[in-house]
């Protein structure tokens, strides 16, 4: 097993030579075709019941993302969206571009946004994350896609002005009262489904992926605050800046995109 990264030397066109998943046919992050994706009538409602508000572990999650470990004992849960099971958010971790215009993972029409939060979850018939994310049923990733917008988002206050203290690899500090339910749009009624992977090594494909069609917003005085963050110990002589941390878009080799949303209606004409 290898080092990885997002730099070219260790980056994603070399992940499959040291993980062999990240070489599959189901792998993940993708584009979503809006035109392609099948309406599924048999796709129930996403229900998500999370307390008001948490603490949380965040993690320069070794150089990789920004990732907040949830360390909450009462459930934050999801269900319906034809998940199996309850699924129990473990961490939530993000995903920013050096600029606007990239820094999401999935691509909607070809349509990049600058930054995008996947909200991981595992089966709870599971004891965890780690020990579920290797089974056909071990995960569901919630996704988020988020726009610039001229004003801040103050669900994501307690994230940001807790960044300076998770600035380089492996910092961590813990952050009281994040209301994670307020950072997911209040509209999560229609989204897309398909099954695919982690999108990093060692990309098991064993996600069922929800990502949501509704956008949450981003001020830009917010997405420099990410930007500022670092990949590098701050022993580094020389910093690099945590951004671009996306892996590109993978083939669909065939898989169905469902949306729940979409029917075309037929009338008829007397």
């Amino acid at each position: 097993m290898g080092d990885w990264s997002y730099d070219e030397a260790t980056g994603p066109s070399t992940w499959p030579n040291h993980f062999p998943h990240c070489g599959g046919k189901m792998q993940s992050p993708i584009n979503i075709n809006t035109e392609e994706a099948k309406y599924d009538g048999s796709l129930t409602d996403l229900d998500i019941k999370y307390p008001n508000t948490t603490d949380v572990l965040l993690v320069n999650h070794h150089g990789h993302a920004i990732e907040a470990d949830i360390l909450s004992s009462e459930p934050f849960v999801a269900t319906g969206a034809d998940l199996s099971s309850r699924y129990r958010l473990a961490q939530f971790h993000f995903h920013v571009g050096s600029s606007d215009i990239q820094g999401s993972e999935h691509h909607i029409h070809g349509v990049k946004y600058p930054l995008e939060m996947h909200l991981v979850h595992y089966n709870d018939k599971y004891p965890n994350a780690s020990s579920a994310q290797g089974l056909l049923d071990g995960l569901a990733v919630i996704s988020v896609l988020f726009e610039s917008s001229s004003t801040d988002n103050p669900a994501l206050n307690e994230i940001i002005d807790n960044l300076q203290n998770a600035s380089y690899k492996d910092e961590e500090i813990t952050v009281q009262n994040v209301p994670v339910g307020k950072i997911i749009p209040t509209d999560t009624e229609k989204f897309y489904r398909y099954n695919g992977s982690l999108t990093t090594p060692p990309c098991f494909e064993t996600v069922k992926w929800i990502v949501l069609k509704k956008t949450a917003s981003i001020s830009e005085k917010q997405l420099r605050q990410f930007r500022s963050v670092f990949s590098t110990s701050r022993q580094a002589t020389k910093p690099n800046s945590l951004v671009d941390n996306f892996r590109p878009t993978q083939s669909l080799n065939g898989r169905i995109i469902r949306k729940n949303f979409g029917k075309l209606l037929k009338y008829i004409i007397y």
